[in-house]
């Protein structure tokens, strides 16, 4: 019996895991879950900005009233109200067509709303005028991610490390999508790297760990992932940990995890969840599953 489960563990759930599908469906959910990790800068209070957009405002880079009204729209968004947020924006951006922050902000809540192609168009439109910004192209390279088109995503990864070196972001996101697909040995450089400029950052851990877990090298993952959980990345780490605990025979680890990852999902108290619409019903049947294979 445990062999057998330890079967349908490999191959069903440990190369969903890897899949690059399965981390598209992660990322959107975290979109949807909250807007901070949208990496939009509005939904932190720091805005983008640029010497152009500086000059022409003439004030602490960007007009105070202007500003006010994007976080406005940030909180109408974060409160359900899409449309008011929506139209809020129209108006900033009749005043100000230009306006950096109010056009990331929209494509930040097209790509929130699902609407990833137009978050794509509007991102394009925003990178013409500012080339050279890392966190658009980063904002840009998760979109692509989401519409599974690993070598531009790839591309715009590379762009916003150049621009900025010490982005943790892009290179814990570029070192994903290498290992998507099948650079794995750059993939896990790029991940090392972002654990070094930003030690406590959750999504650079467990990326690594998925990498790890392609490999099969059980351990590394299960460390990854058990740094992943101390940095804040919740349910979603503690049911890949349960995965890898699963395939090392350790049952009574996967169970305790398991039942850490359910009661995080059922509360609402995790910030981060496993992706697709079931998930919940999948961790729970994952979680039979080792029980019954201890017995």
């Amino acid at each position: 019996m445990p062999r057998l489960i330890k079967n349908l563990f490999e191959g069903a759930k440990i190369c969903a895991l890897s899949d690059n599908q399965y981390y598209m469906q992660y990322m959107q959910n975290m979109q949807k879950l909250t807007f901070s990790l949208l990496g939009l800068c509005v939904a932190g209070c720091t805005f983008i900005t640029s010497p152009a957009q500086g000059q022409a405002v003439g004030q602490d880079e960007v007009d105070k009233h202007l500003k006010a009204q994007i976080m406005q729209a940030v909180q109408k968004f974060q409160g359900g109200d899409k449309d008011g947020a929506f139209a809020l924006l129209n108006q900033i951006l009749t005043v100000d067509p230009a306006n950096l922050n109010a056009l990331n902000a929209q494509a930040g809540f097209m790509q929130a709303s699902g609407d990833l192609k137009g978050a794509l168009a509007s991102l394009d439109k925003l990178i013409e005028l500012y080339p050279e910004n890392p966190k658009l192209l980063f904002n840009r390279g998760r979109v692509y991610t989401a519409l599974n088109d690993l070598p531009n995503a790839l591309k715009d990864y590379d762009r916003s490390i150049k621009a900025d070196p010490d982005f943790a972001m892009a290179y814990s996101n570029r070192g994903m999508t290498r290992g998507d697909l099948g650079q794995l040995d750059d993939g896990i450089k790029d991940l090392q790297r972002a654990s070094e400029l930003a030690p406590n950052l959750p999504d650079a851990h467990n990326n690594l760990g998925m990498i790890y877990v392609k490999q099969k090298k059980w351990q590394n993952a299960l460390d990854e992932f058990s740094k992943a959980i101390q940095c804040g990345n919740q349910s979603v780490s503690f049911v890949n940990r349960a995965r890898v605990r699963v395939m090392m025979d350790d049952r009574d680890g996967a169970i305790s995890d398991y039942r850490k990852a359910i009661s995080l999902m059922e509360s609402g108290r995790s910030a981060q969840t496993v992706p697709g619409g079931e998930n919940l019903d999948v961790v729970r049947h994952e979680l039979k599953l080792a029980q019954s294979s201890t017995k």
